[in-house]
């Protein structure tokens, strides 16, 4: 018997002794989402930890909280046991805008200020079901100018180059969250 022939109940036996929280989805259909997420965001993009549900904002260590699923190389983590409304964005994504020189700005049709509120959006008013509107309304337009070395100020920065390099890998995600993962 493989897993996903496996019944229900003893999935959701398995999940919940394994992890602590009851899976919504069917396990393998929800490993295929994690996959084709980790293949669609860059892991530069995202932060290492993720906050578990169960335990609110204020309740559990940073070191405590679960690895980010989502990420490349880290291990699974149901869904149903995570906030999903959690900012899940790296600061990686502010500290490159910062090092865009102002001709970059200018070569892109827009202005730092501009750029800068759209980060402030994206790093606070989405999450991670939220990707494809951050590919349809940031990086499409500007992912080829991102992925550019010379539009930044110091080039050489190893994380620089490992920015541009993952701005040319990101692409939408096929899979969606279900709308009661969303946080809106």
């Amino acid at each position: 018997m493989s897993f996903r022939t496996m019944p229900r109940e003893i999935e959701d036996l398995i999940v919940y002794f394994a992890y602590g929280c009851h899976s919504r989805k069917h396990f393998c259909d929800e490993i295929d989402m994690f996959c084709e997420f980790r293949k669609s965001i860059p892991p530069i993009f995202l932060r290492d930890r993720f906050l578990p549900r169960r335990y609110g904002r204020t309740k559990t260590p940073y070191n405590f909280w679960p690895l980010n699923p989502f990420k490349s190389g880290f291990p699974y983590y149901p869904l149903a046991g995570l906030d999903t409304s959690f900012c899940t964005w790296s600061t990686y994504i502010q500290s490159a805008f910062g090092q865009i020189k102002p001709c970059a700005f200018r070569k892109m049709r827009t202005y730092e200020g501009h750029i800068f509120r759209k980060i402030n959006w994206w790093m606070t008013e989405t999450g991670i079901g939220d990707w494809n509107a951050v590919m349809l309304h940031f990086l499409d337009r500007f992912q080829w100018d991102l992925a550019d070395l010379d539009n930044y100020r110091d080039p050489e920065l190893p994380w620089i180059k490992c920015f541009c390099k993952a701005c040319e890998g990101a692409r939408y995600v096929q899979h969606s969250l279900s709308p009661r993962f969303s946080p809106r």
